[in-house]
């Protein structure tokens, strides 16, 4: 397998694999409705190449920000190509954000054109505000004859994207990325996991923003692999989860702590001699007993990943055991400097220790669009402040232990909600979790859960707060659990979406918000 230079855009990437390997897949969707459509690296290079042309006739200059609306379709990817071949600047947008963040997005990007499957569809319903609609190029249309080439202007230290979270709270805020910072973050993955074997990777995830993004086709890509779209992982489709797999050859796959957990209980292990992906999981803390359940369970390798978008992808890639499994330790730091600094902000020396994490690396991100205040924030001495709480051991692994914001202060004491989650989840008949916090007038704030039973569950809540208090204490316990007959709300990138989830467990209790 060869790799690309560090020097190299991602759009000279595809370039590379159509001139080696032109008729080779790099794209399989088996997601409907588009099931079945294969597209070679010669195809998906000519549409980034016809793609680029359209932007250039409407008028985009290399550096301008072009929005596009992403969406699992194949063309959609080649319009991701065919802007950054064009030297434009990519903003991905997940639709689900709604039409009001985007377009705050959008004014705030000051974008010179947006992309979408069709106006109709982008402008309508998505429900935008008529007063703002930017020129439009539609990434559906394929051309049916030859396409002149188009050498992408500038270099691999130019601005590739900028990755916004949503803009629903407070101002948005885009992290810039730079080629250069994508080739550092997909070359210390491929060192540390060692993917000189895989040939496919799967995507299990809905296409929602960077993290979908890198892990189910730009790595895919940077490792002269085929990108293979499966149907979405839900509670309707784990059963047959690894048969699916199997029948697509899949090598690698990206999976989030949510999903090992339904997968754990309801998938069905495949036959012995069975082929089994390698897998990384990401976007939220995992328990050891889930991680290791899985491992067992399937047979598969799982290692353990962590990243964020200011820092491009993940950062640490787990700890591999003797036997080649991996461990709920996110890792030691390759490729990165890592600390820990206590509550007072300094350093922490000693091996074995917890506190906040931060790190630095060549795939940190350039700070935050046109905001210098959440840059000096979020990198003041240019290390990354990542906000997340993590403990590091005596040999250098790190295990992340959750979000400093994820804390609930409780008459006093503080609650990490991600120690509920699981205590919630360690239940047999719990089949998703999500505790909360909310205001309390007695102890300043309160926690809740939110909680999804498997289909034969019958768990009635008094039993399931006596479960919690035997696992946590009368102390970090929920005050109420409030069943869903809907899945755990989550973003695209598979983390749980705490917010949704209060709005929920308030609507139900009659909560008090503010």
């Amino acid at each position: 397998m060869s790799h690309p230079t560090p020097a190299m855009r991602l759009d000279e990437v595809v370039r590379q694999r159509a001139r080696t390997t032109a008729v080779t897949a790099a794209l399989i969707y088996a997601r409907a409705p588009f099931a079945g459509v294969v597209v070679t690296w010669g195809e998906l290079d000519r549409w980034a190449d016809a793609f680029a042309r359209t932007l250039h006739r409407a008028g985009v200059q290399p550096g301008n920000r072009v929005a596009l609306i992403l969406r699992d379709d194949p063309a959609c990817i080649a319009a991701i190509y065919g802007t950054l071949r064009a030297g434009a600047v990519l903003i991905p947008i997940d639709p689900k954000w709604g039409g009001p963040a985007i377009a705050r997005i959008l004014g705030h990007a000051d974008i010179h054109a947006l992309v979408g499957a069709s106006r109709g569809e982008t402008f309508e319903q998505l429900g935008f505000d008529r007063a703002y609609e930017p020129g439009f190029v539609a990434f559906c249309d394929q051309p049916t004859g030859a396409v002149e080439p188009v050498i992408a202007p500038g270099s691999a230290d130019d601005l590739a994207m900028i990755a916004f979270t949503s803009g629903t709270t407070s101002g948005p805020k885009g992290v810039m990325i730079r080629h250069a910072h994508l080739q550092a973050a997909y070359a210390s993955c491929v060192a540390s996991l060692d993917l000189s074997g895989v040939r496919r990777f799967g995507c299990t995830l809905r296409l929602s923003g960077l993290g979908v993004l890198g892990t189910g086709y730009l790595l895919a890509h940077f490792c002269a692999a085929t990108a293979v779209v499966l149907p979405e992982l839900t509670l309707e489709t784990a059963r047959d989860f690894w048969s699916i797999c199997e029948r697509y050859h899949i090598d690698f796959i990206y999976l989030v702590p949510a999903l090992v957990q339904v997968m754990n209980k309801l998938t069905e292990p495949l036959p012995p001699g069975g082929h089994v992906p390698l897998v990384m999981v990401g976007a939220a803390p995992i328990t050891a007993e889930t991680h290791e359940a899985f491992q067992v369970r399937f047979g598969a390798r799982m290692f353990n990943c962590y990243g964020l978008t200011e820092a491009s992808f993940a950062v640490f890639f787990g700890q591999r055991r003797a036997d080649g499994f991996g461990t709920p330790s996110i890792g030691p730091a390759r490729g990165v400097e890592a600390r820990l600094l206590d509550a007072d902000g300094r350093t922490i020396t000693a091996p074995a220790a917890t506190g906040l994490l931060q790190f630095r690396g060549p795939m940190l991100s350039d700070g935050y669009w046109r905001h210098p205040e959440a840059t000096r924030e979020m990198f003041p001495d240019g290390w990354l402040h990542t906000g997340d709480i993590a403990e590091r051991d005596a040999d250098g692994n790190y295990f992340i232990r959750g979000r400093q914001k994820d804390v609930v202060i409780r008459g006093g004491f503080n609650i990490h909600l991600q120690e509920v989650d699981e205590a919630l989840l360690s239940h047999p008949a719990v089949l998703g979790a999500c505790a909360v916090g909310a205001p309390d007038k007695y102890s300043g704030e309160e926690v809740y859960a939110l909680v999804k039973l498997k289909e034969d569950g019958a768990l009635r809540e008094a039993e399931l707060l006596a479960w919690c208090k035997q696992r946590l204490g009368d102390g970090r316990s929920p005050r109420r659990i409030v069943y869903s007959t809907a899945d755990i709300p989550r973003n695209g990138a598979g983390k749980v979406a705490r917010r949704d989830a209060l709005a929920t467990i308030a609507d139900h209790l009659h909560l008090a918000l503010s």
